[in-house]
């Protein structure tokens, strides 16, 4: 049987100092996993992972990390040294949890990626086994068969669009598949998670959702004055999700219609963002 630790073996990495890491974190907001933020931010992945609330790394060692796919197989994603380690001197937080972690109260190690094995990140499943709730284990003690190597890496699973759940920082690193998926018409919901105040939407014309959203993205705003004028009050990204979707026969004047209904209905006129 083939198996990961026959890859470190054949790598000449010791066993005794690599810990393998299973990544499925339940403290996530709707609409993240630790593959999704694997495939869309990489380096923001390399940064959760390199803060860890108590020592868990070997310094000298090795991290070989693994994350849970859309399908709930445990994917390979990376190989690390561990070179260092010191606790956070500032306050550590994350935009996909309610996680924050003041001065001193976590470790942060350097990982520097470790090449060798690049060419079967997203590709070499394992099996984990027992036991999935301990998610980091030593190589030398729980061996992992290898279950499949596959020709390509999987996209970051679409939920549906009454799943979609972002915020406007998201827009700029969506899957390829989400992307794809929000070029389409509709009517969106934007909410300030400061304020709570409601801002009504409809994407109408070429590029759809994402169109309008890319330019929430770039300034904040998009061009509308009670939008720019929340700005002065908090810079906090909206969060974005979608209320209808358009069919193809949808006419302009049906698309308007929709985002009038929606405005009466969550009173964004008279206690939002929406000026008409």
């Amino acid at each position: 049987m083939l198996t990961f630790n026959l890859l470190l073996n054949g790598a000449g990495i010791p066993l005794a100092t690599t810990k393998v890491l299973r990544h499925q974190d339940n403290r996530m907001k709707l609409g993240w996993s630790t593959y999704r933020l694997w495939r869309r931010d990489p380096a923001e992945f390399a940064r959760y992972e390199s803060i860890q609330g108590r020592e868990k790394f070997i310094v000298g060692g090795h991290v070989a990390s693994f994350v849970v796919d859309p399908v709930g197989e445990e994917v390979f994603v990376g190989l690390s040294a561990v070179v260092s380690a010191q606790p956070n001197a500032v306050e550590e937080r994350f935009n996909f949890t309610d996680e924050i972690c003041p001065p001193g109260t976590v470790t942060i190690y350097t990982l520097e990626r470790d090449a060798r094995f690049a060419s079967l990140e997203g590709r070499l499943v394992i099996d984990w086994g027992k036991g999935k709730r301990k998610w980091v284990q030593r190589a030398d003690k729980r061996d992992k068969p290898i279950l499949e190597f596959r020709r390509d890496i999987r996209d970051v699973e679409w939920p549906g669009y009454m799943g979609v759940h972002l915020s406007q920082r998201d827009i700029s690193s969506l899957a390829p598949n989400w992307e794809a998926k929000l070029a389409v018409n509709g009517v969106y919901l934007l909410v300030c998670p400061v304020t709570g105040e409601q801002y009504v939407g409809a994407a109408f014309g070429g590029g759809g959702f994402l169109s309008r959203w890319r330019q929430y993205a770039a300034n904040g705003h998009g061009g509308n004055r009670l939008l720019i004028s929340r700005l002065q009050r908090t810079q906090e990204a909206f969060q974005i999700s979608i209320l209808e979707v358009f069919g193809s026969t949808t006419t302009e004047a049906d698309a308007f219609a929709a985002e009038a209904r929606w405005k009466r209905s969550l009173g964004s006129r008279a206690h939002g963002l929406n000026a008409n």
